[in-house]
Order: C-alpha cells, then sequence, then structure tokens
C-alpha cells in the first residue's frame, strides 16, 4: 500500500498515484490531506485511482482501521478495479 500526502514539495502527486504505470497500478493508493477536507473533494482523489481520502487530523485507530479494511479489501480481491487515468494531464491540474 502506498499512503501519500495530497501537498508535497516539487512533486505532482497526480503523477504519483502510480495508476498509469501497468506494474505498480494494483498497489492500493490513499491519499491523506489537511486541506482538501470538504466533501466534494473526496471524489478527486477516487477519480485518480486511489482507493481512499484520509482527512488529518484522524484519530490514531480510526488511522489504522481504514488501512485495515483496504488490505483486507485487496487480499479478498474486491478492491476496484484501477480506473485509467484521465488522458490530459491539463484535465487533473484545471481540477
Amino acid at each position: 500500500m502506498t499512503i501519500s500526502d495530497i501537498l508535497m514539495p516539487r512533486m505532482n502527486v497526480f503523477r504519483l498515484t502510480l495508476k498509469s504505470n501497468e506494474r505498480l497500478n494494483k498497489i492500493p493508493f490513499v491519499f491523506c490531506t489537511a486541506v482538501y477536507s470538504d466533501p466534494k473533494d473526496e471524489e478527486f482523489p477516487l477519480i485518480l485511482g486511489a482507493e481512499r481520502l484520509i482527512v488529518k487530523p484522524t484519530e490514531p485507530n480510526l488511522f489504522i482501521q481504514i488501512l485495515t479494511e483496504i488490505i483486507r479489501d485487496d487480499e479478498l480481491g474486491i478492491l476496484e478495479a484501477p480506473k485509467a487515468p484521465i488522458e490530459e494531464e491539463a484535465v487533473y491540474l484545471k481540477e
């Protein structure tokens, strides 16, 4: 599993999702954020292929529970199939 904050210095997080890489796109990906906390913001990481968006701060027990659920779903093979990346990077940036 990969867990990453949405805002990072010197890196375009939208390229980090790994979903466009055929060898890595089955690795579950979780975004964390303290900035994008509006309910409408939850959809965007999912469009990029993330399994979940965790809004910080999150209680440690809840954080572990969410990760445990993702791991379980991955092991059971019930995570959604990786979404095809949006064709144009400009669409990412516009969002």
